[in-house]
């Protein structure tokens, strides 16, 4: 499965938490809604007539403070679904099949130099020294090509980091979903909470 099949699933499953989102949202905009203008008419019986104006104006404030809550509470929902459709991304990366996850690694691997050593999670199974021999052979025939290190890292949801003399480039795959978090999760307001 590639990057871009995994942001077509994060996409998918974005839209789904925002219909769920707007639904729950709406209702609890109307209960605030329906809440103050309550307050609002037991204040304007209480003041009378002469003060008909200030209960208008109280009114409004209410109306408008209940207006912005409800916005407030919308946008942390929206936060929290678009934080959620990440995590289950990570964690859909992370329970790939062992094919999979090697093709998503080879691919990023092509377009590494070829000479770093790398670095895989403590955890990890799926990729092993036979694993960086076949990618060395396919995109490297005529460098020393990668070398498995013997170190071991933590690294949630899977990856790599690519070392090189003192230099490292982190590959795993929370660093790069949070990379393209900013883009993507503006994508998704864009498309799924219009």
């Amino acid at each position: 499965m590639a990057i871009e099949a995994i942001i077509r699933k994060i996409l998918g499953d974005a839209r789904k938490e925002a219909d769920a989102i707007r639904s729950k949202a709406s209702g609890q905009a109307e209960g605030i809604l329906a809440e103050a203008r309550a307050r609002a008419e037991l204040l304007k019986a209480d003041i009378g007539e002469k003060a008909g104006g200030r209960a208008r104006q109280e009114e409004e404030r209410m109306r408008i403070s209940a207006v912005i809550d409800a916005k407030k509470q919308v946008l942390a929902e929206k936060q929290k679904a678009i934080s959620a459709v990440f995590s289950a991304a990570l964690e859909e990366i992370k329970g790939m099949d062992k094919a999979g996850y090697q093709d998503i690694i080879g691919k990023m691997l092509s377009s590494a130099d070829g000479d770093e050593e790398v670095i895989i999670p403590s955890s990890e199974k799926r990729i092993d020294a036979a694993f960086i021999e076949k990618i060395n052979k396919t995109y490297f025939k005529k460098k020393a090509g990668f070398r498995l290190s013997v170190e071991k890292r933590e690294m949630p949801g899977g990856g790599f980091i690519l070392k090189k003399e003192r230099v490292e480039k982190n590959n795993s795959f929370a660093v790069i979903l949070n990379s393209l978090r900013p883009v993507i999760e503006r994508q998704l307001a864009e498309m799924l909470f219009k």
